[in-house]
């Protein structure tokens, strides 16, 4: 019986390395629809409408919805009392 082995080169681990820690350092940096509801007290429902917002700082990749920490508070002042959902 054969046993196969595959060996993968230095390089292919560095690349798959610098990939997983870029997604952690964006992790890092922006907040899922359901860590949204909660940093801001409301239903999943609402943060996920509120990423629909005009100039709502969201990136979206795929059906993923991220709110950019950094550009929220900015964003929330901007809209004190405003009807928004």
């Amino acid at each position: 019986m054969k046993t196969n082995i595959t060996v993968t080169p230095p390089e292919t681990k560095d690349i798959s390395k610098m990939i997983e820690n870029h997604k952690k350092e964006i992790k890092r940096k922006t907040l899922n629809i359901s860590e949204l509801a909660k940093v801001l007290g409301i239903s999943k429902d609402k943060a996920r409408r509120l990423t629909h917002s005009k100039d709502f700082p969201v990136i979206i990749l795929g059906v993923s919805r991220l709110t950019i920490i950094s550009k929220l508070d900015e964003w929330l002042e901007n809209n004190i009392g405003s009807e928004l959902i």
